[in-house]
């Protein structure tokens, strides 16, 4: 999967027979290609006007991030974490802090997450970025939307319940 990420997702939604919606839907890092521009050939301003390519470790991290929602899902392995060490411009923050909690919200509008930096305006410019994709692609991709009375960008809902909070640790 990662190789004909590599070369660009279009190969991708060739080769399987997909939509570039449907892609997005099934995984996180499907989700942060998409979002990114991909199906357009062109970068967005969720990841500085560049696309989202699929690398090995956006692989590994994509397999052990749906591993976690399984077993949150489930109620299998509570507490369970993941600890990330990758060096600075690898996509980390992109997959972590954007694609996979904006992806949790479209697949699970339920999903009620908080996202935690070492500053709270760190930690807004990220829970914004989550909301401001939820709101382009929530609808058209899963069916999902932000409620207008709770669209603050630090603290925002879906009508279902679901959102996200962001607090800084100081």
């Amino acid at each position: 999967m990662s190789d004909v990420w590599a070369g660009g997702g279009n190969e991708m939604t060739e080769q399987l027979q997909l939509t570039a919606e449907d892609l997005a839907c099934q995984t996180p890092a499907g989700f942060a290609w998409y979002v990114s521009g991909g199906p357009a050939k062109r970068g967005t301003a969720y990841f500085k006007n560049e696309i989202f390519r699929l690398t090995r470790h956006h692989d590994l991290l994509n397999v052990e991030a749906l591993k976690l929602v399984r077993t949150a899902l489930t109620g299998d392995g509570a507490g369970s974490r993941l600890a990330i060490a990758i060096p600075c411009g690898h996509g980390k923050s992109s997959f972590t802090s954007l694609a996979l909690p904006g992806w949790l919200v479209g697949r699970y509008p339920a999903w009620k997450g908080m996202l935690i930096t070492h500053s709270y305006d760190f930690a807004v410019e990220w829970g914004r970025r989550v909301r401001d994709v939820v709101k382009e692609h929530g609808d058209r991709l899963f069916g999902v939307r932000i409620r207008r009375d709770m669209e603050a960008i630090d603290n925002w809902e879906t009508p279902e319940g679901g959102g996200m909070l962001s607090l800084g640790s100081q």
